[in-house]
């Protein structure tokens, strides 16, 4: 056997794997996971800033964006009223941007961007306030009452209201195909008496498309808005889809890819995953 030219085969096998693997390398930390490294140094310069993190973590992977479409039609809220009065006739004359419909001491509005706001000035069931799964139940009832899948809503918030009007109120937030979708939320407010005031906003997602480019990673995010000096605690950094900005800022029918960071007190702070710009809100 001709040991020579054995090794040289050998020597010229691994020098294309070393390549070959080179290059999966530099693939990955371009496509994969962002450097444990970064994280970490993120996470440093916003304690020194005051800012902490609490039961949550930086997500580390790079995200292509993408862009959702809602479907033109608008959501028949009437079903969603109906469920909620356990009534019929005073629904149909419900109308967006109309009067509020009174029934007793529940009345109901349908605001001009279709979001639904009911109240309930005396409600008459018997609630307890103290286990926060049985509420959350709870509020997966209402939301099945109102003609939409519960399944599909996740416990986004969970507020407790201390004193002698004491209440818990749940937000409820849409996922769709792994991303959440800002837009699509129901809020709850419950007492011991019951359900006194219900928000719902709504819009059917029609599809998601991709574009040909990567997102602002969330540690960027951080460090250019969140390292100021202001004091805060962030309890979790999501990713999703909010309309109204970027290629959506023109119509209510497309869905913008925003990174969400949520606070404890209260406050969610929402920012463009493309410019990485603030993204303001009315609600």
């Amino acid at each position: 056997m001709d040991w020579s030219k054995t090794k040289n085969i050998l020597i010229i096998t691994f020098l294309v794997l070393n390549i070959f693997l080179l290059i999966n390398v530099v693939n990955s930390k371009y496509d994969g996971n962002i450097s444990k490294s970064k994280i970490n140094n993120t996470i440093k310069i916003l304690e020194n800033s005051g800012v902490t993190l609490k039961d949550c973590s930086i997500p580390d992977k790079n995200i292509n964006n993408v862009i959702l479409r809602y479907t033109d039609a608008k959501f028949d809220m009437k079903t969603a009223a109906k469920g909620l009065f356990g009534s019929e006739k005073p629904i149909n004359t419900l109308v967006s941007g109309g009067d509020p419909i009174i029934n007793e001491s529940k009345s109901v509005t349908l605001r001009k961007d279709n979001t639904l706001v009911y109240t309930d000035k005396s409600p008459a069931e018997a609630i307890s306030l103290s286990n926060k799964y049985e509420l959350e139940q709870y509020g997966r009832t209402i939301i099945k009452k109102m003609g939409f899948n519960s399944s599909e809503y996740y416990l986004d918030r969970y507020t407790e209201t201390i004193g002698e009007n004491k209440s818990i109120t749940l937000t409820f937030r849409q996922n769709y195909k792994r991303f959440i979708v800002f837009d699509n939320y129901i809020t709850a407010t419950i007492t011991e008496k019951g359900l006194t005031y219900l928000e719902c906003s709504y819009k059917e997602p029609a599809n998601i498309s991709s574009r040909n480019e990567k997102v602002v990673p969330a540690y960027k995010i951080l460090l250019d808005n969140m390292s100021s000096g202001n004091k805060a605690v962030i309890i979790s950094i999501d990713v999703g889809f909010k309309s109204g900005y970027d290629e959506a800022k023109e119509t209510n029918l497309m869905g913008g890819l925003v990174w969400r960071i949520k606070l404890e007190d209260g406050i969610d702070k929402y920012y463009s995953a493309i410019d990485g710009e603030e993204i303001k809100q009315d609600s």
